[in-house]
C-alpha cells in the first residue's frame, strides 16, 4: 500500500515521519517494475535514484527548523513516494527561501 504523507498543515512534530526503509524499497521496487516492465536497465536506474533520493531525504530531515519541517511535509505531500522529486521541490523551496531571506 502506498506510503501517504499527512497535511502539511496538519502535522506537528517531527512533521514528516519517515516510513520503515523495508516498505520503501518494496514500493520502490513495485513502482519501477510497474513503470518500466522487462525495461531491466530502466528499472535499476529509477530504483538505484528513488533510493539515492530516499537517503538524502532522510539526512535533510535531520534539520530540525521549523521552516525545513514544514517544506519536507509539503513536498512529502505533493509529490506522495516519488522521493527524487520531494527532494527536487525541497531543495528547490529551500534555495528560494535562502534567497529571500538574503543567505
Amino acid at each position: 500500500m502506498p506510503y501517504t504523507s499527512p497535511k502539511a498543515d496538519e502535522v506537528e512534530p517531527p512533521w514528516w515521519k519517515a516510513p520503515l526503509r523495508r516498505t520503501v524499497d518494496a514500493n520502490i521496487r513495485a513502482a519501477a517494475v510497474e513503470k518500466w516492465k522487462d525495461n531491466y536497465d530502466m528499472v535499476e536506474y529509477e530504483i538505484n535514484r528513488q533510493s539515492e533520493a530516499y537517503e538524502k531525504l532522510l539526512q535533510i530531515n535531520k534539520d530540525y527548523r521549523p521552516t525545513t519541517k514544514r517544506i519536507i511535509a509539503k513536498a512529502a505531500q505533493k509529490w506522495g513516494e516519488n522521493w527524487n522529486m520531494v527532494v527536487y521541490e525541497i531543495e528547490r523551496q529551500s534555495e528560494a527561501r535562502s534567497r529571500l531571506n538574503g543567505k
